[in-house]
């Protein structure tokens, strides 16, 4: 694994595709800032366990809560050199029944898989916008119907980070 950076943060890394490329990192030498939600905190504390702390650093944060993206952002390592949006809320919604909808849950999950990366960015704009790193869902181009949400906030992601890098 050929990765140009020092320390990476990763969101999303208490499960999943966050957690198998954080441990790979760590493996390849890499400091890594594992970011996973406060619920999956026993998970963020086994990443720690197996990889020890000199390469690898876990912080239980909700995304959801941009309104403190700035202030998680503030206490972070001032060496992470390296963003990989991971974070990712699914669900499923059935639109033709309206009733079943829950629009609270629908822009939470828009808030989580989209806004929160736009705020940590933001945030971290010290970082060379070349320095971001990206996973990508099948589902940002080939949608869901049953998933709408998650669909609908991994397309813009993909946008985003894209632009960044031009």
């Amino acid at each position: 694994l050929s990765f140009p950076y020092k320390h990476i943060l990763v969101t999303g890394a208490a499960f999943g595709i966050g957690k198998d490329l954080s441990e790979r990192f760590v493996k390849a030498g890499i400091k890594v800032t594992a970011v996973g939600s406060p619920r999956r905190r026993d998970r963020l504390d086994e990443f720690l366990s197996i990889d020890g702390t000199s390469k690898a650093g876990r912080v239980a944060f909700d995304l959801a809560n941009t309104g403190k993206i700035s202030q998680f952002v503030a206490n972070t390592s001032p060496d992470i050199d390296c963003l990989l949006p991971n974070a990712g809320v699914q669900g499923t919604y059935g639109f033709s029944k309206p009733d079943s909808v829950g629009l609270a849950a629908f822009n939470s999950k828009i808030n989580v898989n989209l806004m929160s990366f736009v705020r940590l960015k933001h945030c971290f704009l010290t970082i060379p916008i070349s320095r971001i790193s990206r996973t990508r869902s099948h589902l940002a181009i080939i949608h869901e119907v049953t998933m709408p949400a998650y669909s609908a906030s991994k397309t813009p992601l993909n946008a985003f980070t894209l632009c960044l890098r031009v």
